[in-house]
């Protein structure tokens, strides 16, 4: 039996004996299934979809959306990872421009180091930990014809880069590499400037980081708990109608709402002020109410207990219109369906 993807929301399951066929060339074989996938028990369709959709949205929502174990959503991963890229070395291959990142995951207590292609957009290799130690073995993973295409590494790697090509006899030579640096709010540092120019001869190029550096000091919460949304702020040409986990049409542009959630309750309260000059809908978010179970939503005029409609076009049409993956939305109701039950 083979999961297949939902049919408008139903759980598809496909029920199938495999025959045993006996070839006069090759013996006893099992017949060929085109709709599975390797040795999962999911379609390859379903394992494509799941796929997606975890670029898209976290594991929980995902295994919430597909009604699966969330262990099972990585295994349907490397289902379709494994037949799509079997060979992950071949993304090493003509590697000219590289950058290289030390993400934190685990709540800050772990790393990974990631290298990115610059040219072609996309990420070649991972490994867990960080520093030095890390970039060296991600340098010994490439092959000395591979190592000699390089032009460009970030900056701290340079010296790791260069002892890796001489450990494997092919010489220090900095003849066709370009480094990079980013500044300080002043100018470079001058050591490492003659390093780069004067010794190494090599290309710079300043990047002026201010902004990240200003941006860095302030965490973004996709979902907060609490929102106050100014309707008379909304900007006149912008198309996006949703604030967070709130919407209303563009002439919706008076008054004030507030907002909050009671994870613990799985209750949301909406108090718009009397200056509000429309409808608007009340978005479920994911990680902030569990659609699973009755959700109440709180009015001045008093409490309403309703179950959440999930779907799977809403979903995809809420990731389109944010372009943000973690302000996508299971469902809405709108704040007028609410007032007519009072």
């Amino acid at each position: 039996m083979w999961r297949a993807p939902n049919l408008n929301g139903v759980p598809v399951f496909i029920c199938y004996q495999p025959k045993r066929i006996e070839c006069p060339k090759h013996g006893v074989r099992t017949e060929f299934i085109p709709w599975a996938d390797g040795n999962s028990r999911f379609t390859e369709d379903f394992n494509n979809e799941v796929a997606w959709m975890v670029c898209q949205m976290s594991k929980t929502s995902i295994a919430l959306f597909e009604d699966i174990n969330w262990r099972t959503v990585g295994n349907c991963i490397k289902a379709a990872h494994n037949r799509i890229e079997p060979d992950l070395a071949a993304r090493m291959h003509d590697l000219r421009r590289i950058c290289v990142d030390e993400t934190s995951y685990r709540k800050g207590f772990s790393y990974i180091t990631v290298v990115y292609d610059m040219d072609r957009n996309r990420v070649v290799w991972i490994h867990e930990g960080s520093g030095l130690v890390v970039f060296k073995l991600f340098c010994e993973a490439l092959t000395p014809e591979e190592r000699k295409k390089i032009e460009a590494v970030p900056e701290g790697m340079l010296d790791v880069f260069l002892d890796v090509m001489e450990e494997c006899g092919l010489n220090r030579d900095v003849s066709g590499l370009s480094y990079f640096s980013v500044g300080d709010d002043e100018e470079f540092d001058e050591g490492i400037r003659e390093a780069v120019t004067d010794t190494l001869s090599l290309e710079t190029m300043e990047v002026d980081a201010n902004a990240v550096r200003y941006v860095s000091q302030y965490i973004r919460n996709p979902a907060p708990q609490k929102i106050v949304w100014d309707l008379g702020t909304r900007a006149g040409e912008r198309q996006k109608d949703s604030f967070y986990w709130l919407a209303a049409d563009s002439s919706v542009n008076q008054g004030t709402i507030t907002a909050s959630v009671n994870t613990e309750t799985n209750t949301i309260t909406v108090e718009p002020d009397e200056e509000v000059n429309g409808d608007f809908a009340i978005l479920f978010h994911p990680e902030l109410v569990d659609v699973s179970k009755p959700v109440t939503i709180v009015t001045p005029g008093g409490s309403h207990t309703v179950r959440v409609s999930m779907s799977e076009d809403y979903l995809k049409a809420s990731i389109a219109q944010n372009g943000d993956p973690s302000l996508a939305c299971m469902g809405e109701i709108r704040y007028s369906e609410l007032i007519a039950q009072e």
